[in-house]
């Protein structure tokens, strides 16, 4: 594929975040139900054609449009504007999240800085998130987010190990087990972001 669509398409991922943030307490009206039809189709869509970009591969694409459209069902009692966006800005979030262990491991060891940068991108949009939502969310205490946090690490560098000491050379059970460890961390992810309050659709 044309290096220029992959570079847009990069644009597009690291920027619509941002988009939804602005998104997010808008007076704009968005269907719940075209979502899910829309999303279904491209989810089935990708995965008929086998289609995949740059370095997102056809697992990566599917998985990331099911936990959208998953992400979003979770919350749609706070309205399909908000669930919609919350969808959206929790699975990209959750990008960086999953893998945090991961990359601190790799950078005490190589010190590549400018992949952290690249990477720390995905977590730009935390801080703004909870700044926006003001008071639709309630947050775990510190002891509990803590336990949420070291459990969501500890079952990343537990897969990994497994993955790259027993299973390195199996191709579809390596993806499997990193998408298990993917949907676990977006669980916890909405554990830490719980809905206060919930409005009609």
């Amino acid at each position: 594929m044309d290096q220029f669509y992959i570079d847009l398409f990069n644009i597009i991922v690291y920027t619509q975040p941002y988009f939804f943030l602005l998104l997010f307490h808008s007076q704009i009206k968005l269907s719940l139900k075209l979502f899910e039809m829309i999303g279904g189709a491209t989810l089935a869509l990708v995965a008929v054609t086998g289609w995949s970009i740059g370095h997102y591969n056809n697992n990566v694409l599917i998985g990331y449009i099911a936990m959208v459209m998953v992400t979003t069902y979770f919350y749609r009692g706070m309205g399909s504007g908000k669930a919609i966006c919350l969808g959206f800005l929790l699975v990209f979030i959750n990008s960086y999240f999953y893998e945090f262990p991961i990359h601190v491991v790799d950078f005490l060891s190589n010190w590549n800085f400018g992949l952290q940068i690249i990477q720390g991108l995905h977590i730009v949009p935390l801080p703004l998130l909870i700044y926006v939502a003001g008071n639709d969310f309630t947050y775990p205490k510190r002891s509990r987010l803590i336990d949420l946090i070291l459990v969501s690490f500890i079952a990343t560098l537990g897969v990994t190990w497994v993955r790259f000491t027993f299973i390195r050379h199996f191709d579809e059970l390596n993806y499997l087990l990193q998408h298990i460890n993917r949907w676990f961390c977006l669980g916890v992810l909405t554990k830490i972001f719980n809905v206060t309050k919930t409005m009609g659709t």
